[in-house]
């Protein structure tokens, strides 16, 4: 096994899941923890300084695990459409929310007018580009200087989309320090590939219930890490691909209003 995150806000799962299996985790497999508006909404959290207040205490545990200062907290802008001036402003806004118990990523869009920020948002967060459903857009963003990109294989096999091929082919390619996170994960078998592929996985609270179901937790461990290329050209890419990552967005934006309120009317005072 290697790096994960946790895919949840919910601190209590997160404590809950480390007293009943930490003793087989080691505390470095523990990247630290991704966030979007979908998964503060879970825990009933809409306001950005409730945000705010819950990824510090995110923070502290995350420390805790760990032990260091080395994990991370991601969390979304809360809406895709932002003038990237407005998300470099959340940036600064987020950047210091862990008190230093943590290093902060930041998940933004895929569009082009917020890649041509990544440079700035780097001086002050970790970037993430999020909501990546095909392996075209996801090379794109490869091109410039971030630290993840996230690739939704969950939601695409929902929709009969081989996420798994999608993700070889980018892995394939020399993109710098920018590492493949595979989120939105449903099942063990979708843990396992991610984990083969050499990605950072996200778990969510349905999956670790499975991962400790019969051998499944020795299949992960035993995994012999290192695939086979999977060839010259790109998995087909469909509109199928391009409506999943709008559904992604339209999702997340719906859910993320109230932070996007609340952050507009911090600025404008």
């Amino acid at each position: 096994m290697r790096d994960f995150f946790f895919d949840t806000a919910n601190i209590e799962f997160i404590e809950s899941t480390m007293d009943k299996y930490g003793s087989d985790i080691k505390p470095s497999w523990v990247r630290g923890v991704t966030t979007n508006p979908n998964a503060f909404s879970k825990i009933d959290k809409f306001h950005l300084d409730e945000w705010i207040d819950h990824a510090h205490k995110m923070g502290h545990l995350i420390s805790q695990i760990r032990g260091d200062d080395n994990g991370e907290i991601h969390i979304q802008a809360p809406y895709s459409k932002l003038d990237p001036e407005v998300i470099l402003e959340y940036a600064k806004i987020i950047s210091n929310v862990t008190h230093g118990l943590c290093k902060v990523g930041m998940k933004i869009p895929p569009y082009q007018n917020v890649l041509e920020y990544v440079d700035e948002f780097n001086k002050h967060v970790l970037t993430n580009v999020t909501g990546l459903a095909d392996s075209s857009t996801a090379l794109k963003c490869c091109t410039y200087d971030l630290n993840y990109i996230s690739i939704i294989p969950g939601r695409m096999e929902e929709v009969g989309i081989d996420a798994e091929s999608a993700i070889a082919f980018v892995n394939q390619c020399n993109f710098g320090k920018t590492e493949i996170i595979t989120g939105s994960q449903r099942t063990t078998e979708q843990i396992i590939y991610s984990f083969y592929l050499d990605t950072v996985p996200t778990i969510g609270e349905k999956c670790w219930s499975d991962i400790f179901q019969g051998d499944n937790f020795k299949r992960i461990l035993d995994i012999e890490y290192g695939y086979e290329p999977v060839g010259p050209f790109s998995p087909l890419i469909t509109q199928d691909n391009i409506d999943l990552s709008l559904a992604f967005f339209k999702q997340m934006d719906g859910l993320g209003d109230t932070a996007r309120k609340d952050l507009e009317e911090r600025l404008s005072e």
